[in-house]
């Protein structure tokens, strides 16, 4: 599995939140790279996704222009600069209220209710109920292979919360966070393809057996693909 992958990234960026806090402070570059994933910025919940984008983006203008490294989620929720900036970029087409909810629900969703796992049944439930509510109000969905990525992280989860050290509490959460990295990082996901229809993805060793009389390979460096024969200076043709 690549750690580029959306899923990953984004249950990734869950793990930094949590391992960095300070008490109930969360460090703010963490918590903005959790507010602006796609996955994230673009929720269908209880703002149009034109509007989360506004509320978010209106989040880290506010956030980084302040010099605390550190915040509170409590302490965002009470800046009413962050909402007055919202509705005056949504032209006061949204209540203000509406944005206090929205952002108010977003910390309640995905960073308190995270917040105290202590088990790997207490993470893959959670990471479930996350990945399932994504699904649902965002435009996860849509992503190409979204659907091999998100079943893939489904069964991984299940796997988890059945395994025989399910119910065992870490004193750290940080080694709870690392078993779960190493377990996401030997998962791999297979892509089936129809071969007589649409675009294929091959290996290298697999394109021996295309029968055409052209083939272009992309993204291949010189000298590389195809190898380059090395000179040997002391090469016996040269020797008197």
């Amino acid at each position: 599995m690549c750690s580029s992958d959306l899923v990953y990234a984004l249950l990734n960026l869950f793990i930094n939140l949590q391992e960095k806090k300070i008490g109930d402070a969360y460090y703010r570059q963490d918590y903005l790279a959790l507010l602006m994933h796609p996955y994230i910025k673009n929720i269908r919940h209880t703002l149009e996704p034109i509007h989360t984008r506004i509320l978010i983006h209106s989040v880290e203008e506010v956030l980084l222009s302040q010099s605390k490294t550190f915040v509170e989620l409590n302490e965002i929720e009470e800046r009413l600069e962050i909402f007055d900036r919202a509705a005056q970029m949504a032209r006061r087409e949204v209540p203000l209220q509406n944005f206090k909810d929205a952002l108010a629900a977003i910390h309640e969703s995905f960073v308190r209710k995270t917040a105290g796992i202590k088990t790997l049944a207490q993470l893959g439930n959670r990471f479930e109920e996350i990945l399932t509510f994504l699904l649902r109000h965002s435009p996860a969905a849509r992503y190409p292979f979204s659907g091999e990525f998100f079943q893939s992280f489904f069964l991984l989860l299940d796997k988890i919360k059945n395994s025989l050290l399910k119910d065992e509490e870490f004193k750290e959460s940080k080694d709870l966070f690392d078993l779960f990295r190493h377990i996401a990082g030997e998962e791999r996901i297979s892509f089936q393809g129809i071969p007589i229809k649409g675009l294929q993805i091959l290996g290298l060793l697999e394109t021996r057996g295309l029968n055409f009389d052209c083939v272009f390979l992309l993204d291949a460096n010189e000298g590389i693909l195809p190898s380059v024969e090395s000179s040997d200076s002391l090469d016996r043709k040269s020797v008197v």
